[in-house]
């Protein structure tokens, strides 16, 4: 119960841009011209996916506590450590889930089925072996470091069938969006009470706007 309470708030919020980014960038990068255009496609999808979701994730990691409260009952709150731990996988399918829809739309099927099938292999074992050594956290961390295992195969395939690598702006973006939820992460330990627990929320959605609107003010 722990576990799928834990499975579900992490992938709760976040949920909507895996849901729009298969509606609106699978048909995009299907249509690139060639796989140049289609990983540039795939590195700009990253990086909305990246805006749209860390203050969703800096949500969830800064009130974990409320959102099982609120949701479950007090009971619960047990949830919490595999919580921040499902939080991060979570915040790994957002770089992973672009370069896993470029895979499928650029007609690599079997490369996509293999890569699915070897991580959730990954995962399984991961979970099994982190069991005894740290409880039912080990599942989570599991989960976690499965997700940035999955992220770094589709990298390496995304290398050997595009000829290049993921570029230096997306993966700086990505290093600023782990600092934020880093920092979001250590003040929710401070366990802040009041408004003040609302407060690693309310700074990153105002960053995201200012930045998503200076990404529209661009020619």
């Amino acid at each position: 119960g722990y576990y799928q309470a834990a499975y579900a708030i992490s992938g709760s919020l976040p949920g909507f841009v895996f849901s729009a980014m298969g509606a609106d960038f699978l048909p995009r990068v299907a249509a690139a011209k060639d796989e140049r255009e289609a990983m540039a496609t795939t590195e700009r999808q990253i990086q909305a996916g990246l805006l749209m979701g860390t203050p969703l994730i800096v949500t969830l990691l800064s009130l974990g506590d409320w959102c099982v409260r609120l949701l479950y009952a007090d009971g619960f709150t047990a949830a919490l450590p595999l919580l921040n731990w499902m939080i991060w996988g979570v915040f790994l399918r957002l770089f992973a889930w672009p370069l896993a829809y470029w895979l499928l739309a650029r007609g690599s099927n079997r490369a996509m089925i293999v890569i699915e099938g070897v991580s959730a292999v990954l995962m399984t074992v991961l979970a099994v072996a982190l069991l005894g050594s740290f409880g039912l956290v080990g599942c989570a961390m599991g989960f976690a470091f499965g997700q940035g295992l999955y992220a770094l195969l589709l990298i390496l395939v995304a290398r050997r069938r595009s000829g290049s690598w993921v570029g230096w702006s997306t993966l700086a973006w990505a290093a600023v969006c782990v600092g934020i939820c880093l920092a979001a992460q250590v003040f929710a330990f401070q366990r802040p009470s009041g408004v003040w627990a609302f407060v690693p929320a309310v700074l990153s959605v105002v960053m995201a706007g200012v930045l998503y609107l200076q990404l529209l003010r661009r020619p």
